[in-house]
């Protein structure tokens, strides 16, 4: 993490962490139900999602906050189980 807030970059993206912990205890994440759009055209902002702000269409569930001493605990301990 240090290498990431030396260069600015503040903290990396956790996506995939973040799914399993959502998973491991929906209590923990803070989410909030929005419709999004994905950029599809080819550029610069390719796969980019958007939330928009209308609240009509579909919605889906967007983590707003964790709980981040139970996160990084549990990142911590799933890698002291790697060999």
């Amino acid at each position: 993490m240090a290498n990431y807030e030396k260069k600015g970059q503040g903290w990396p993206q956790m996506h995939d962490p973040l799914c399993i912990a959502y998973l491991a205890d929906p209590t923990k994440v803070e989410c909030e139900y929005a419709p999004v759009a994905v950029d599809i055209e080819e550029g610069p902002t390719y796969g980019q999602t958007v939330k928009l702000p209308s609240k009509e269409g579909e919605q889906i569930r967007i983590a707003r906050s964790i709980d981040i001493p139970w996160f990084w605990s549990l990142v911590e301990r799933a890698l002291d189980h790697l060999d």
